[in-house]
């Protein structure tokens, strides 16, 4: 029993620990010029998914969208 509950903690720890690390970016916390890119390239589809990723002090952005 004891087992049992040390690995649903551990999920869980990890589970609260992957959902802080990652907050839910939307258009409007984007940069100025990402958001026109955004909007340019994706003309009208729907945005499912941004994320921000720095490496080396560089940001960069993935935007998941779909069309139709």
């Amino acid at each position: 029993m004891m087992r049992k509950l040390t690995i649903l903690l551990t999920v869980t720890v990890v589970a609260c620990a992957f959902a802080a690390a990652d907050p839910k970016l939307t258009l409007k916390d984007l940069p100025p010029a990402v958001q026109k890119t955004v909007q340019d390239t994706a003309k009208g589809a729907e945005i499912k998914n941004i994320s921000k990723e720095t490496e080396k002090g560089v940001s960069q952005f993935e935007v998941e969208t779909i069309l139709n």
